[in-house]
């Protein structure tokens, strides 16, 4: 029974602070209406709403001028100028040149734009980058090939050709036993390459250098003149043939019947002349063998 009043006690407190609570957040709301309605209050607010909407336009009205929004500029076509000149020509159409790498192009002086991204024509923003690709002055290197398989002079020029290098004769050398234009060596800034130096190891050269090769030539400057003397004109005429050299003017005595089966008395050059290939070689014929004829 005494834990009554003592409870009574404190709902009555507890009932007094919430009163004053109350009361207080009633005076609190009514000083905030009476601030937020005051006139100074609403010139403050104005001007700051006013400072940001002034904020807001520079803002846009800056990021229109650095950007230049909805405008856009073609892309000259750059490929076949100098490098100065294209980064001139960029400049002006407020676009910065970038190289993006080099290549050396045969025939091409350095330093030359060869290709370029976007595209001539493209349309771009302000500003934009152009990447380009540029010929480069000194030469790649590549290795001069084998012979091994290729030692005929226009299938090794081919062979070369896929190197980016030249193939010149330097000299014709007589050779039977080889077939026309077989590469006996191959010489490069006057010095000899053999097929042996090749295998050893690997030499390299600049693209677009040109290499000379010595090759065989199946006929030779001069030819002996064979010795017809006592053969039929039938085997004079093979024989002939067979020294690449021409039968002239036959000259028959009255002796001969039959051409074909008369007999070399005299030959104009005589056997063993030294004389150009295809030269006329002039036969005198008799119908009886000469002296000394079997």
């Amino acid at each position: 029974m005494e834990d009554q009043p003592k409870h009574k006690d404190y709902r009555e407190k507890l009932q007094e602070l919430l009163e004053k609570i109350k009361a207080k957040l009633i005076w609190l709301g009514r000083e905030l209406r009476a601030f937020l309605s005051s006139p100074l209050f609403l010139k403050n607010l104005g001007l700051m709403a006013g400072t940001a909407l002034l904020l807001l336009f520079l803002t846009s009205r800056w990021l229109h001028c650095y950007t230049r929004h909805g405008e856009s500029y073609p892309v000259p076509d750059f490929a076949g100028l100098s490098l100065d000149e294209a980064r001139e020509a960029a400049a002006d159409n407020y676009m910065e040149l970038v190289v993006r790498d080099s290549i050396w192009v045969e025939n091409q002086p350095g330093g030359i734009v060869l290709e370029q991204e976007p595209e001539p024509a493209s349309r771009v923003k302000r500003n934009r980058k152009i990447y380009v690709r540029i010929s480069r002055s000194n030469p790649d290197e590549t290795v001069l090939p084998s012979l091994t398989g290729s030692y005929d002079f226009e299938q090794y020029k081919r062979k070369l050709a896929h190197r980016h290098l030249k193939l010149e004769v330097k000299e014709r050398v007589y050779h039977p036993q080889y077939a026309e234009n077989t590469i006996l060596h191959l010489f490069y800034q006057g010095q000899k390459i053999t097929e042996n130096d090749l295998k050893k190891k690997q030499i390299k050269i600049p693209k677009g250098s040109t290499v000379y090769a010595v090759v065989t030539r199946r006929t030779a400057d001069f030819v002996n003149t064979p010795d017809l003397i006592c053969t039929t004109l039938s085997e004079a005429k093979f024989m002939l043939s067979a020294a690449n050299l021409t039968l002239g003017e036959a000259i028959e005595d009255p002796s001969v019947s039959e051409p074909e089966t008369a007999v070399v008395w005299k030959q104009d050059p005589p056997a063993n002349t030294r004389v150009k290939p295809g030269s006329v070689v002039k036969v005198y014929l008799t119908g009886r063998a000469p002296a000394g004829c079997e």
